[in-house]
């Protein structure tokens, strides 16, 4: 009956439904899934089953019903042949969208994008021009990359555009002209290159915003400055060159509007960032993240440190704090300063810091791994009555403790990350180790609680590397540059499953965090790709009150979440 009804009619039905019942809506009948098949495929995305089989695309929930092209293909050659099993996978998906429905796009599969797809007369240029976010992870290093791009040039609608793996002339190009076609309404931007190393002036060649000591600043020069970008409200810029000049005269007045402001290990961004906090203008940020290394700054530059420090005590307002930086001084003057200068407002921090350290008892080999915060022992002074409900510090539970057990009842933290790097320890499967420890104390009556029934059994399953349970560091090279001889591989701080469970219960206990609600462990960047080397656990309260999961009577403070769980983010 639904589907004749006037189309009208079926719009504003639709406009009253959540999108779940929006797609259970569309599989009544084929009139039905006509209508609503442009509001329940709003949205684009590519993914791949695996790393290792970028071409093995998951499009089964779509696949079309009838036949159809939308292109000739090139003939094949080693590097068009990925392509091509790319393009006859997405055309049964594409083909199932109505022309123009879509309003996101997302590729990151990390590889070139088929000319079927985004190319001058792909699918996405001549069918879903009415685009408004779009996303992509393309593979810079490809001899091939920045080929046949020009559909996204003729995108003219977007208020969010993101593009991580640039590297060729001919890819920076492309990104400049549709930065040209939108950057009126553009309110999102986030460019990250492949390497910085022998660029260009990225600044004036990519964003087309002219640089500092460009000479003096006219009237009319002036003018085209402000007019540039007057609604980008978030920059993301990643392995960005900067122009470098002993002193800044100038930023752009796109700095000065934006909200969001995110800087990952570009070349001289510590003269940006002095630059903004010596001009006359007021800031409004309210997300600042900097990824920074000092072991690469320039010997007669002043340490990266002091122009983060400098920077954060030049403006108020500042809500969410991400810090990660490699080898700063042991020392970090000044950060306290910063912290209690946005104490008022500040939300939530994130501060992950790696340090070159020797690996082997004889300080013989160095690399570069994950350390306490170098401000830790003024830990507990920074956090004490500190109003931020959320933080992610790179510290091993032992010491997490010992830095918010003297002022556990002044803290108001409602989500605790316990941070380390996934890449160090893959041949380590956490989850099985927290689990097996879990489940062999009776702390949970079946492993199949852990991440929902879906993944438990998978996750008790599995073994680590040697085939037996390893219960040994989940952090070992978590070191503490407070004491250099825990630096040593023999000394170095080695939590265990224990350990985390140890502090989990203080945590959730009547002695720990009273406002807790969840707790993380490890890295839960880039998707699953470091799965197990994560873990997440929540109040038992909170957890039963919205899930209504049995726990077991022993273990009354904490529980298994996954970050799937909407419950965690309502």
């Amino acid at each position: 009956m639904l589907d004749r009804l006037p189309p009208e009619i079926l719009s504003l039905i639709a406009d009253c439904l959540p999108l779940p019942s929006l797609h259970a809506l569309s599989q009544i009948s084929s009139g039905l899934y006509s209508a609503m098949s442009s509001r329940v495929h709003c949205t684009l995305s590519v993914r791949a089953a695996s790393e290792w089989a970028l071409d093995d695309l998951n499009v089964d929930q779509i696949l079309a019903s009838r036949n159809g092209s939308i292109g000739a293909l090139a003939e094949p050659v080693a590097h068009q042949q990925f392509l091509n099993r790319l393009a006859s996978q997405l055309r049964q998906a594409l083909l199932q969208l109505e022309q123009r429905a879509l309003r996101s796009f997302r590729w990151h599969l990390g590889t070139c994008i088929p000319a079927e797809v985004l190319g001058e007369d792909g699918y996405i240029s001549v069918q879903q021009r009415d685009l408004s976010s779009v996303s992509l992870i393309t593979d810079g290093t490809c001899p091939h990359a920045g080929l046949r791009l020009e559909g996204l040039s003729q995108l003219t609608t977007l208020t969010d555009l993101s593009w991580e793996g640039i590297q060729h002339e001919r890819e920076m190009a492309v990104l400049r002209q549709c930065l040209q076609q939108n950057q009126a309404h553009l309110k999102h931007l986030s460019v990250g290159f492949v390497s910085s190393a022998n660029a260009l002036d990225h600044l004036a060649c990519v964003l087309g915003v002219a640089g500092p000591g460009s000479g003096p600043r006219d009237g009319s020069l002036a003018a085209r400055d402000s007019e540039q970008f007057p609604a980008l409200v978030s920059l993301c810029l990643s392995n960005f060159y900067f122009p470098r000049l002993e002193m800044w005269d100038h930023a752009s007045p796109l700095f000065y509007r934006l909200r969001r402001l995110t800087l990952r290990h570009c070349v001289n961004q510590q003269q940006l960032l002095r630059s903004l906090a010596r001009a006359a203008r007021v800031l409004q940020l309210r997300h600042v993240e900097v990824c920074s290394d000092d072991l690469f700054q320039a010997p007669t530059d002043p340490s990266a440190s002091l122009a983060i420090i400098d920077f954060l005590l030049a403006f108020q307002g500042l809500r969410h704090l991400h810090l990660q930086v490699s080898n700063f001084p042991v020392s970090l003057p000044g950060f306290g300063d910063a912290l209690r200068h946005h104490q008022s407002t500040l939300q939530s921090i994130i501060y992950h810091e790696r340090r070159l350290v020797p690996i082997d008892n004889d300080r013989t080999f160095e690399d570069v791994r994950d350390v306490s915060p170098s401000w830790v022992g003024e830990m507990s002074q920074l956090l004490r009555h500190h109003p931020s409900t959320a933080m992610g510090l790179c510290l091993d539970p032992l010491a997490a403790r010992d830095a918010l057990q003297p002022v556990a009842h002044c803290v108001s933290v409602r989500l605790l990350h316990l941070r380390f790097s996934g890449a160090e320890h893959l041949h380590r499967d956490i989850q099985h180790e927290i689990t097996s420890a879990l489940c062999s104390k009776q702390h949970l009556s079946s492993p199949s609680l852990l991440h929902g029934d879906h993944r438990g059994e998978e996750i008790a399953e599995d073994k680590t590397s040697n085939g037996a349970t390893d219960d040994c560091s989940c952090c070992s090279t978590i070191a503490d540059p407070a004491h250099p001889e825990s630096a040593t591989g023999s000394l170095m701080v080695a939590p265990s499953a224990q350990a985390f469970l140890a502090f989990a219960d203080w945590a959730f206990g009547p002695t720990g965090l009273p406002t807790l609600q969840v707790l993380a462990f490890g890295d839960f960047s880039h998707g699953e790709r470091y799965r197990r080397q994560q873990f997440m656990v929540g109040r038992n309260t909170w957890v039963k009150r919205f899930r209504g999961d049995t726990y077991a009577e022993d273990r009354p403070y904490f529980y298994p979440v996954a970050p799937t769980d909407a419950l965690i983010w309502d």
